[in-house]
């Protein structure tokens, strides 16, 4: 299969999954497709194809030749966390990588990354697709309704999906800025500078004095 039957097959395969979640209130735009919830919050999902391999061979346990096939990204764009940390909220449409929560389908559905094959039966394929984001994807992403619900999940949970505990209290504490929950704010500053210096990462110290410093003009 050469790459333009790849680009034609993933065409097909949104088709049924555009559908479904045009209903659901998604705005598509190529291969990403937007929602805009409460407090502005955006709910990102993200058909990624597989990049022409750079070499014949893949690097067992290294790299992956992901060549004719393609995975689904998943995020939550924050909007005040923008704000404070690029001086700018994402304008048009946001893609995966401009959202601070972020996951990918095959993660919530099968619990490993997950990259499916860009070949026929296409449209059973974009059914299949379909189903995991009914079942696995659009649950995920409703858990982040609004900056309230992803400080419910950073305090159930400690870690937010793709950040760690530090970088995940940080957010929450630019939240709780946004919201006018200043002791609250405080109080996550404190504690994501203590977890700076318990794993000796200086610059993530001098990270969070910088956006606490924002966050205070």
């Amino acid at each position: 299969m050469n790459k333009s039957t790849h680009v034609l097959a993933m065409e097909a395969i949104q088709k049924p999954v555009t559908e479904f979640l045009r209903a659901a209130g998604f705005k598509k735009s190529g291969r990403t497709y937007n929602r805009l919830v409460d407090d502005g919050l955006a709910h990102v999902i993200n058909f990624q194809m597989g990049r022409y391999p750079l070499a014949n061979q893949s690097v067992t346990g290294i790299r992956q030749n992901e060549h004719g096939k393609f995975t689904v990204n998943l995020g939550i764009h924050l909007p005040c966390v923008s704000k404070i940390e690029w001086g700018k909220i994402g304008q048009g449409t946001l893609r995966e990588y401009d959202c601070q929560v972020r996951v990918r389908l095959g993660g919530l559905a099968y619990g490993q990354d997950t990259w499916w094959p860009l070949e026929p039966p296409a449209l059973e394929t974009g059914q299949t697709m379909t189903g995991l984001l009914e079942k696995y994807g659009l649950p995920f992403l409703s858990t982040f309704a609004n900056y309230e619900s992803v400080l419910v999940y950073q305090r159930d949970h400690g870690e937010l999906p793709f950040n760690n505990l530090g970088r995940s209290t940080l957010i929450a504490a630019i939240i709780h800025h946004k919201i006018g929950d200043l002791q609250s704010a405080a109080d996550c500053f404190e504690r994501s500078a203590r977890i700076a210096v318990q794993k000796n990462q200086a610059g993530l110290g001098e990270y969070i004095e910088k956006i606490r410093r924002l966050c205070a003009r």
